[in-house]
């Protein structure tokens, strides 16, 4: 729900993501590779079988007949169902549905930076940062995980919440935006954010421990949030035992099929220079549309004083899993992977290490912008780093 003091930044984010996507919303270009070759088919069709009546278990049309259930964006997504509802989800329908991804992942950030009391301007330029981030731009035809980046604030946001405030009002609101991201997200997507919803549990658990304070209740919260959202995702787990016999990725890839697409070291020249990843693929060694990981040159600037400022638990943890998603999205150019392929459950059954830089990206945008009204008043620190990057510019 929208607060009436937050629907101006929000038709603001609207405008912006329409005006930034222009060719994407007025329909003079289109979306490229996955989102036309795969996407777009899998859910035309869960759209047309959903709207003549029945749930399209079964695809007659693909290889001589595969079991669909078993897509885990596609037949379950609440999005095709809600679309569904109006209409029959086409290439038009398509480019409408990222818009909106675009503009709920500036919302989202706009929200969590308002929760932990950030000037309200600047926690408009935080939401447009991240919405028009390179994640966005070059991940586009990807829209599983354009949708996953979109509940990824959303999800921080109403966790923390729920940490802070154990009850069932903020317990609904975990569990309505983790069952989006489960549903909704790139599966990888929602491995990487369980994994970093447990950092905040362990280290909230911890802290009440040495505190003192009553932690029992806090359990008894989580274990019935994981009852539910075990119970809502059956239907996802049934379909994924039923055919992951069929698909050998279900029963976890090989180390080099895992490392496929990492944001490769060179890449990060995007930081400064977005389109550097659209020329000499030989220098980047890694497909184009992973390169690219820019937020803007000053939200890059405010993210670097920040990193001298005193920050509160939640920056700690973001800052840290972000910094470590970082390395992680190198792929086989750091271990960082291979070790998390190799002893953390689930990290062995997705692919594209590059996706990990969304955290990245979502850690620099928020500490930025939330150390930003302090760093303001900093200026010897504003100028040491301004320094710094044009000294590495030369």
């Amino acid at each position: 729900m929208l607060k009436k003091k937050e629907i101006l930044p929000a038709l603001i984010i609207l405008f912006t993501a329409i005006i930034a996507f222009w060719q994407i919303f007025f329909l003079k270009n289109e979306l490229k590779w996955d989102a036309i070759d795969s996407f777009l088919p899998a859910r035309y069709f869960v759209s047309e079988a959903l709207r003549s009546g029945f749930i399209p278990l079964w695809n007659p049309y693909l290889s001589l007949g595969t079991p669909s259930y078993g897509d885990m964006v596609s037949v379950w997504n609440p999005e095709v169902w809600f679309v569904s509802l109006f209409t029959t989800y086409n290439n038009i329908t398509l480019h409408f549905v990222f818009i909106c991804y675009i503009f709920l992942a500036g919302l989202g950030m706009f929200k969590l930076l308002i929760f932990f009391k950030v000037n309200r301007y600047f926690a408009l330029a935080g939401g447009v940062a991240y919405m028009l981030s390179g994640f966005m731009v070059g991940n586009a035809q990807n829209l599983s995980a354009i949708a996953g980046a979109a509940w990824l604030p959303f999800l921080a946001l109403y966790y923390w919440q729920f940490l802070k405030d154990t009850r069932w009002k903020t317990l609904f609101s975990v569990l309505f935006f983790l069952y989006l991201m489960i549903f909704n997200g790139y599966p990888g997507l929602t491995i990487i954010s369980v994994y970093l919803l447990f950092s905040f549990f362990s280290v909230e658990l911890i802290t009440l421990i040495c505190r003192k304070k009553p932690w029992i209740r806090f359990l008894k919260f989580h274990l019935f949030l994981g009852v539910i959202i075990i119970f809502i995702s059956s239907v996802l787990i049934i379909s994924f035992i039923q055919v992951s016999p069929f698909i050998g990725q279900y029963n976890g890839g090989t180390l080099e099929w895992a490392q496929m697409h990492p944001f490769s070291p060179n890449s990060l020249i995007t930081f400064l220079f977005p389109l550097a990843g659209t020329k000499r693929p030989d220098f980047f060694s890694t497909d184009i549309s992973m390169t690219n990981i820019f937020i803007g040159t000053l939200t890059l600037i405010f993210f670097l004083g920040s990193l001298f400022m005193k920050k509160n638990r939640f920056l700690w943890i973001v800052t840290i899993f972000g910094i470590f998603s970082l390395l992680a999205s190198f792929g086989a150019y750091f271990p960082i992977r291979k070790w998390l392929f190799n002893y953390f459950p689930m990290m062995d059954v997705f692919r594209y290490p590059a996706f990990s830089r969304l955290f990245m990206i979502f850690t620099v945008v928020f500490s930025g912008f939330y150390h930003l009204e302090t760093l303001l008043t900093k200026k010897k620190i504003i100028l040491k780093i301004i320094t710094i990057i044009f000294l590495g510019f030369l």
